[in-house]
């Protein structure tokens, strides 16, 4: 299961060659994988979008956040 990802992959490095191209698209002639997208991060997901498929289902819930009060810095 992933949670909230965006369109890029994180780099393995820093510096020359340590970038990932944009709008990464999961492998799903591995293992099964779900995305949970929440409703506050899918603008940051949609250039990412892949159809749900045998090893692929994005699983976008409306109403979720990212966060919640109790992370917030002004909860503190």
């Amino acid at each position: 299961m992933i949670h909230s990802r965006g369109a890029t992959g994180a780099a393995l490095f820093s510096g020359a060659g340590g970038t990932v191209p944009s709008n990464s698209k999961i492998r799903t002639d591995i293992v099964p994988v779900m995305v949970f997208e929440t409703e506050t991060d899918t603008a940051g997901h949609f250039n990412a979008r892949q159809p749900d498929g045998p090893n692929y289902r994005l699983w976008e819930p409306a109403g979720t956040a990212h966060a919640d009060f109790t992370t917030s810095p002004t909860s503190l």
